[in-house]
């Protein structure tokens, strides 16, 4: 009696064990299956909005910059690097280069400042 509830115990402890370890294997080729495909991508963009908030962290002086970018109609919003904020303006189109779900630059489209546009239009009447 004793030696036959041992085994059962035994059994159900080697069922669970392979249980677990079967769902982790899976989940783990998920996650590598996921990741293998994160290659650099390249997005034809607007650029809808961009701002500045403090970070909760405790350093005093820090804030995070973050542009919301328009992809065919789905809007992203990626924290940029001070250096690619301060060259981003608003209405602004060019190319999105994103790896892992993260921004890594924006190309601006060659286009002409509006005020070289108003200039133009003042010279050349």
């Amino acid at each position: 009696m004793k030696t036959t509830i041992i085994m059962i115990a035994l059994t159900l402890y080697v069922l669970i064990l392979w249980g677990m370890l079967i769902y982790v294997w899976r989940k783990g080729i998920k996650e590598w299956r996921r990741n293998k495909d994160n290659k650099p991508h390249e997005y034809r963009v607007t650029v809808m909005d961009k701002r500045e908030i403090k970070d909760t962290s405790d350093e005093p002086d820090l804030w995070q910059c973050l542009v919301l970018f328009d992809i065919s109609g789905r809007q992203v919003e990626y924290s940029v690097p001070l250096e690619s904020y301060t060259g981003i303006r608003v209405g602004q189109t060019g190319m999105l280069k994103i790896e892992n779900l993260k921004f890594q630059d924006f190309i601006p489209d060659e286009q002409k400042d509006h005020y070289e546009d108003l200039f133009d239009k003042i010279v050349k009447g």
